[in-house]
């Protein structure tokens, strides 16, 4: 397994078919499922535990696998939305990110966590309030309200509501 940083927020990973193989793996057999497992063990091997993954792209060839994989930032963005369908709105424009979804003091709060090093879609603030939020303050919130979508919130709302 061949390893190289694009950066200081992504990584390449290039696997080939011995390897694969050992793993219990073919190229054509690669989904995400099976993709996050060879991340997974490939930081963990490597004592790379600190770099959660955000966006991965998978290219299977004839007797090899090389992933793309880009890190996720550490910092999240919270959003107050007074009503679902300005929520819904927001979501649709853009690009799927990791976010979760809650409901709390009839308002939804959309956790983002952008891209390392991007900031939130501007589209969230256009459609609903960025608020600051401590991590004590984020823990008290998920506690005492509802959890609508635990992950991949953006994703799973342009997914039914498009």
């Amino acid at each position: 397994m061949i390893i190289q940083n694009i950066g200081t927020r992504a990584l390449s990973m290039y696997i080939g078919s011995e390897e694969l193989c050992e793993l219990g793996f073919s190229p054509n057999d690669i989904g995400q499922q099976e993709a996050n497992q060879l991340l997974k063990k490939a930081l963990d091997d490597n004592s790379l535990k600190q770099w959660a993954a955000a966006e991965m792209e998978v290219y299977p060839g004839k007797d090899s696998l090389l992933l793309f994989v880009r890190r996720k930032s550490t910092k999240p963005f919270y959003f107050i939305f007074s009503d679902i369908e300005p929520l819904i709105s927001a979501c649709q424009t853009c690009q799927p990110l990791p976010s979760s979804l809650g409901y709390i003091d009839n308002k939804y709060l959309l956790t983002v966590f952008p891209l390392e090093g991007d900031n939130p879609p501007a589209i969230f603030s256009e459609f609903g309030n960025e608020i600051q939020l401590s991590m004590c303050q984020a823990i008290h919130y998920e506690e005492q309200g509802e959890f609508i979508l635990s992950q991949q919130a953006i994703g799973e709302i342009k997914k039914y509501f498009n």
